[in-house]
């Protein structure tokens, strides 16, 4: 029994800095979970309250409220475009890309005050005319630019429309970004707007992904001077963040558990130890005291067997006294019984 209290005591003894080195890793995994979800929390707030400072123009906030616009949903947060071209967007946009979408346009014709700011108001009312069934779906293929009012169709067909890296998460905005998106095309630099101008029809305009517009007599070179410079790219990374939040998430959870169980493993090996140790010393006293017995028995049993051997010669001196008295006694009865003749 105490040897095999020992064996697992001094098995348990191994694992335990195994189980305290795996308790640690855990604890270290589980910090650094939390440290990126505490980064990603925080770039996420950060770009939250820059998105919240779009609409800081306290004259301008008054006016919305008096006009019970404050809640209604603002353009760019119905679209996306492709990555890299938002710039492009906000070039095309500037003011229209936080255009408030409201219900029904006609509206606006009973105010008799004008807002206090640049201001875009956009009618989202659903029209059989101008709205497709279906939604307008993340960068599909490049579609075909119409024909120029002159007729000339030369190469036309090859121009990438703006609008196909455009997608409308709310369909009821999509008629007024068809409209203001019209006869915008995208190149990939200047110098292939230079050299396709002949092909824009009248009104048209070229694009790059850095925000310059080229036009069939002019170019406008952008610069971001707006607070609503990096709107949609600022958006794009939020709804990412939000994605890598959930995530994160579930791998804090999941460490927090390897934590919770490596620390439930390493106290259960630790809790059988002591036990274990105090049982090893009543052994120990006891198998102490069963040694000690052992070895008063032992000494006992030498000490009988001295005595017997003792006493055996004893007897075997004793019996051969007796055999001589006997023989002794016999002579003298011989003696007398010849004396009585």
């Amino acid at each position: 029994e105490r040897a095999g209290q020992v064996q697992k005591l001094a098995s348990l003894q191994e694992q335990l800095p195994h189980a305290d080195i795996q308790r640690q890793n855990q604890r270290d995994s589980l910090q650094l979970q939390e440290r990126l979800l505490a980064q990603t929390e925080a770039r996420m707030q950060a770009l939250q309250q820059l998105q919240g400072l779009i609409d800081n123009d306290k004259n301008l906030s008054a006016w919305l409220e008096q006009h019970q616009l404050e809640k209604l949903p603002r353009l760019w947060q119905s679209i996306r475009i492709e990555n890299g071209w938002e710039d492009a967007l906000e070039a095309v946009l500037r003011e229209r890309l936080n255009a408030i979408a409201m219900p029904a346009l006609g509206e606006a014709s009973a105010w008799s005050d004008a807002p206090p700011a640049k201001l875009a108001l956009l009618g989202a009312e659903a029209s059989s005319s101008t709205v497709r069934a279906e939604p307008v779906e993340a960068y599909p293929e490049p579609a075909k630019s119409p024909s120029t009012s002159s007729g000339r169709t030369d190469g036309v067909e090859q121009l990438t429309p703006l609008l196909s890296y455009v997608q409308c998460q709310d369909l009821q905005v999509l008629p007024a970004v068809r409209d203001w998106l019209t006869h915008v095309y995208a190149v990939a630099d200047l110098a292939q707007g230079y050299a396709q101008r002949a092909q824009l029809p009248a009104g048209g305009w070229f694009v790059t992904p850095q925000g310059h517009l080229i036009g069939a007599h002019s170019v406008l070179f952008h610069a971001p001077d707006s607070q609503l410079h990096g709107v949609l790219a600022r958006q794009r990374e939020i709804e990412k963040l939000e994605q890598d939040l959930i995530g994160q998430n579930r791998n804090a959870e999941y460490s927090r558990q390897q934590v919770e169980q490596a620390e439930q493993h390493y106290q259960s090996i630790e809790a059988q130890i002591a036990p274990l140790r105090a049982a090893g010393n009543d052994l120990q006293q006891r198998l102490h005291a069963l040694q000690m017995n052992i070895l008063k028995i032992n000494q006992a049993h030498e000490r009988s067997a001295e005595r017997t051997a003792q006493i055996e010669r004893e007897m075997e001196e004793a019996a051969g006294q007796l055999g001589g008295e006997q023989r002794q006694q016999h002579g003298i009865d011989e003696q007398m019984a010849m004396l009585r003749e």
